[in-house]
């Protein structure tokens, strides 16, 4: 039974074929590949691109929808997430869900009789916010070899950091490292990835020097401890700032939402390619399902 619960489920050619079937339906639209399929989408947390994008290709796939609301669910009787998922597990064909708790996505797997599709779990991963990522690279580099990327930003809480990393890790590529001193790559993570780092910096201007400037905000929601964390000045990304620093081909990602790290300026010019990131979501979301149930 196939699961996506890390992006390490999933290897270098699996990855190609889910990249390339994603835009293979964007060039040439949808079509009803999985009738008869029964998708529960299970968010524990907000959630507006995941949630959508899932929710649209899962109805432009044909397959229907089995969606659940926590705050109405038998969890506020006192269910457990293992009792809540063997449940649902046998009313569906797979389950996507979104936890807040790191691990829940494996401790969801250990007990379905379906496949589950990891939509991010705490800090630890976010794997199909990964591969829509890769799926914008490989459609405007024409390749997943032969670039730079800068991670910026919160590098230390974001769960689509470690995904990413996993699955570059994969191809031919040079990843510089720029974030404030405090959200800093945690040295555990750095480690596994010392042949492909070519830099870490803690300046925003420094990190504009690549091919892809891959931006996350502040993860103020899974920050313990401290809650005044936010970006300064110096730290907030502008239109005036890549038109100083960054490469005159550099284009701009960011998982979104955004909050105040990307300011709005950037969003009509030649660096933004975050809305296409977001708009292929879709396609690769529909691109998974497929590859989960079968159909390729």
């Amino acid at each position: 039974m196939k699961s996506l619960v890390s992006i390490n489920d999933i290897d270098k050619t699996t990855i190609l074929k889910i990249c390339q079937r994603a835009l293979e339906i964007k060039t040439h639209g949808f079509s009803k590949t999985l009738p008869d399929k029964i998708i529960a989408t299970l968010f524990f947390e907000p959630s507006t691109r995941t949630k959508l994008s899932f929710q649209s290709a899962i109805l432009r796939s044909g397959a229907q929808i089995l969606n659940f609301e926590a705050d109405n669910s038998s969890l506020k009787k006192g269910e457990t997430l293992e009792d809540t998922i063997r449940m649902t597990s046998a009313y569906a064909d797979l389950i996507v869900i979104r936890h807040p708790e790191a691990g829940s996505a494996l401790r969801a797997q250990q007990v379905s009789s379906c496949p589950i599709i990891n939509a991010g779990d705490g800090t630890n991963e976010h794997p199909t916010q990964t591969l829509l990522d890769l799926v914008t690279i490989l459609e405007h580099h024409g390749s997943l070899d032969g670039f730079t990327i800068t991670l910026g930003g919160d590098l230390k809480y974001s769960r689509t950091i470690p995904s990413l990393l996993h699955a570059l890790a994969n191809f031919d590529v040079k990843i510089i490292l720029a974030s404030p001193q405090l959200l800093s790559l945690p040295d555990h993570l750095k480690a596994n990835f010392q042949d492909k780092i070519i830099l870490q910096t803690h300046s925003l201007k420094e990190g504009l020097k690549s091919d892809y400037f891959y931006m996350t905000r502040v993860q103020k929601e899974r920050i313990t401890g401290t809650t005044d964390i936010t970006f300064e000045e110096d730290w907030i990304l502008n239109k005036n700032l890549c038109e100083q620093y960054a490469n005159q081909n550099t284009k701009i990602l960011h998982p979104l939402p955004r909050v105040n790290e990307i300011t709005t300026d950037i969003d009509d010019s030649p660096y933004q390619l975050y809305f296409t990131q977001a708009e292929n979501g879709v396609y690769t979301r529909i691109a998974l399902l497929e590859y989960i149930l079968g159909v390729y």
